[in-house]
């Protein structure tokens, strides 16, 4: 395992600062891209709710 660590210590290295440096170069990008990115998967999966849930509220009342 340390040997693996030691050979590929700089591409493992690039990779973990690669979104650092991106964030550095353009923050406010970068923090607005992901807030929107978390506001519409959070309004995606409440629109999912929100179907399924008048999906079993149909299949109540046709029971009753």
């Amino acid at each position: 395992m340390w040997e693996f660590i030691q050979n590929y210590a700089g591409i493992i290295a690039l990779m973990a600062l690669f979104p650092l440096t991106m964030f550095i170069l353009n923050p406010k990008e970068s923090i607005v891209g992901l807030m929107k990115e978390v506001r519409s998967d959070s309004n995606e999966r409440i629109t999912v709710l929100e179907q399924r849930a008048a999906e079993l509220e149909k299949k109540l009342e046709q029971r009753s």
